[in-house]
């Protein structure tokens, strides 16, 4: 949460609309968790049958 509010402050000082901001924060988590997520599922059995 830090991040975002860092980013949020860093994106007001150059004019940007925070709304842009907010959109882009969401997409790149979302894409973040997406990849995190297919890479939790594709090492998910084998640490799971290892575990």
């Amino acid at each position: 949460m830090d991040r975002v509010y860092i980013l949020k402050e860093d994106t007001a000082k150059r004019g940007r609309p925070v709304d842009f901001l907010i959109w882009m924060v969401s997409e790149k988590k979302d894409m973040v968790f997406e990849k995190a997520r297919i890479l939790a599922e594709g090492n998910g059995s084998s640490l799971s049958s290892g575990h």
